[in-house]
């Protein structure tokens, strides 16, 4: 009768989880699970991470064995992660009140869009590139601010910039100093990506709004609002919910988080590798884990957490999802973060000879019928 009884709650559980797992993969592409040892059962979709049972369900080796399989025979990847990554998970600590309907607290974030541009001395620094003009244009588009400011430190040309500023949207240019020394001790930056973050985040903590990079995408406006309304601020995070990316960044102005994210910089800049990515993505992660009730964010997992390369069903070890053809099913995300400096493609007129690769496609995507006008 027990092993009958074990039987019936085995069979119950695979089919709970098998359907979830099915209708998760039918909405939206893929899924995780992650498993922690008495704290339960949790699904991720693209968005948040649902509690499904406070405690796993009985043989629960067996249904996330059989979960595997289904997944990847439909295409998807579901992933078992160690316990000891629970109280890593970032997304797990912050997002569950997204999954309960209606906020408790509404926010209001600046209807404005930040990009910040540092430009070297090369001809074409200054010159906006297409990859930049499409994003752009999918603010314009998909967001419609009260205005777009980019801050930079020279004064942007070429025929892409003439065409932006006859967008619906309004668009500001603002002088900015390079940051050739960071810091109370006057480290010399690193690089020019570092001069960008640490400006971007204290725009962030002065302004509010959106700041993002130049190869960030905004494809649901709507959406993102949603989430602005919900939280204080919204961050894209990667590697597996634990570490921030300030690739794209919305927020009210004036919160804790910004001003100790960019306190950071000031006391203790890390311009040297392997630190190289500490005060950027290390320092406000480590901010959020030691205190979630002192900070109302929500993070979005899917702005630049791309898939595995290496995973079943991936483009192979090597080979960027973004430079393969339906590489990234970026075609559900509220907002897409390229990481052009992983992939060495083109982000000016060139890119539209590519290969066809998800890039490629995101990119024509966002221009539409008028890509044709940019053909090298």
């Amino acid at each position: 009768m027990c092993t009958k009884k074990r039987g019936l709650a085995l069979l119950a559980a695979s089919l709970v989880a098998t359907v979830l797992l099915i209708g998760t993969h039918t909405r939206y592409g893929w899924l995780s699970l992650l498993l922690s040892r008495g704290d339960g059962l949790f699904l991720r979709d693209n968005w948040n991470s649902f509690l499904i049972a406070q405690k796993p369900p009985p043989h629960i080796g067996r249904v996330v064995q059989s979960l595997n399989h289904t997944s990847k025979r439909k295409g998807g990847i579901a992933t078992v992660y160690p316990p000891s990554h629970y109280g890593k998970d970032l997304c797990l600590l912050f997002n569950h009140k997204h999954n309960r309907g209606k906020p408790i607290k509404t926010y209001k974030h600046p209807n404005v869009v930040h990009y910040v541009k540092i430009a070297g001395d090369g001809a074409k620094d200054t010159e906006l590139q297409l990859l930049e003009y499409a994003s752009i244009l999918s603010v314009d588009m998909n967001y419609k601010p009260d205005k777009i400011v980019i801050h930079s430190n020279k004064k942007l040309t070429g025929e892409l910039w003439k065409r932006a500023n006859t967008l619906d949207t309004a668009i500001e240019e603002r002088y900015v100093d390079r940051a050739l020394t960071i810091g109370k001790q006057h480290k010399p930056a690193k690089a020019i990506t570092h001069e960008a973050d640490v400006r971007k985040i204290e725009i962030a903590m002065k302004e509010g709004g959106i700041v993002m990079d130049f190869d960030v995408i905004i494809l649901d406006g709507d959406n993102l609002r949603r989430q602005q309304a919900s939280s204080e601020c919204v961050l894209s995070i990667e590697r597996e919910c634990t570490f921030i990316n300030a690739g794209f960044i919305s927020c009210v102005p004036n919160i804790p988080l910004l001003g100790k994210w960019w306190q950071g910089y000031q006391d203790d800049y890390r311009n040297t590798w392997p630190t190289y990515l500490y005060n950027c993505g290390e320092v406000p992660a480590k901010l959020l884990r030691d205190c979630p009730s002192c900070y109302d964010v929500y993070l979005d997992p899917e702005i630049c957490m791309n898939p595995d390369a290496g995973a079943p069903g991936g483009p192979g070890p090597g080979r960027d999802p973004w430079k393969v053809k339906n590489g990234v099913q970026w075609q559900h995300k509220t907002v897409v973060h390229v990481l052009l400096h992983h992939l060495n493609v083109p982000k000016d007129n060139g890119l539209l000879n590519l290969w066809d690769c998800s890039y490629k496609e995101l990119v024509m995507y966002i221009l539409g019928d008028s890509y044709k006008q940019f053909l090298p």
